[in-house]
């Protein structure tokens, strides 16, 4: 320890130890499928580790920096988990900019739609939270894929960056996850000041969770298999129609849905724990698929 002390450090600039090159740049014609020159981006770099997955190669005259060698040191800046955590943030903001404008209209019927099944004396006032929930979550997510879809080389030029395919999917998911959120505060504020809307209690809250899942987590995998021309029509007719399909659902099993529930209510933490699975299996399965599709 003595001896460490007196020991006097050599003083240098760290750009005369080491040589800095910048990285490649390119566009999304650059791209090709085969043949080409893998590009290492950060999604590439995970927990110290090459991440063989989700790869970019572009054509060999669009290599404009020198290749990585080994012993050559990848900077970031920022840490892994503050960059992804940014970089899903940055992206749900860019869907939420697409369809702003369809955010606003959504919202008012969610806040006015509950007064109309009060006014039209429904004796089945939670309708009023459950049918223009699933439209708030649906409807903005259905604008944003057929603006994806109109403007393709927007999103191949997005997953050229370090905006993973993975965090485009996974950005979708949260953001419908969200917009349920701000559907169920709003209704509860409105509760809070005209309690003859009803109540939210966690059975609503776990069944139009369920409906939400069901219709989302079907309709993106599908969406990223398929493409949007060929599952927007069944989805948009579905979304019409559920309104009667729920109505018609809760008169016949309405006042028994409420008995069986009273005496077991151990059943909506089972529906709670299958909505967390099949959304966590449809967004696992929307990765998947658009990992693989060619842009």
């Amino acid at each position: 320890m003595v001896l460490f002390l007196f020991v006097t450090w050599e003083q240098r600039k760290l750009g005369d130890t080491i040589d800095f090159y910048s990285g490649l740049t390119y566009s999304p014609s650059d791209i090709v499928k085969d043949d080409g020159v893998f590009v290492l981006r950060s999604c590439n770099v995970q927990e110290g580790e090459i991440v063989d997955e989700d790869n970019v190669y572009v054509r060999a005259g669009a290599v404009n920096s020198d290749n990585v060698s080994v012993g050559d040191i990848r900077r970031y800046n920022a840490c892994i988990f503050g960059r992804r955590y940014k970089m899903l943030i940055h992206l749900i903001k860019k869907d939420v900019l697409l369809v702003s404008k369809y955010l606003i209209i959504m919202l008012a019927v969610v806040i006015l739609f509950p007064f109309f099944i009060l006014w039209s004396n429904s004796e089945y006032t939670f309708l009023g939270f459950m049918l223009p929930a699933v439209f708030a979550v649906f409807m903005p997510l259905q604008c944003i894929l057929m603006k994806e879809y109109k403007y393709k080389k927007a999103s191949a030029y997005l997953c050229s960056t370090p905006y993973s395919r993975e965090y485009t999917v996974i950005s979708k998911y949260l953001l419908c996850f969200a917009l349920y959120v701000i559907c169920c505060l709003i209704y509860f504020i409105e509760t809070l000041i005209v309690p003859k809307l009803g109540n939210i209690d966690i059975e609503l809250l776990a069944f139009t969770l369920l409906v939400m899942v069901v219709v989302c987590g079907l309709f993106l995998p599908l969406y990223y298999k398929l493409g949007y021309v060929k599952v927007k029509y069944f989805f948009s007719l579905l979304i019409v129609a559920s309104p009667f399909l729920m109505s018609l659902t809760v008169k016949h099993i309405g006042s028994n849905a409420s008995a069986f529930f009273q005496t077991n209510t151990w059943f909506v933490w089972v529906i709670l724990l299958i909505d967390i699975l099949l959304y966590g299996f449809s967004a696992l399965a929307s990765v998947m698929i658009y990992k693989k599709s060619d842009l």
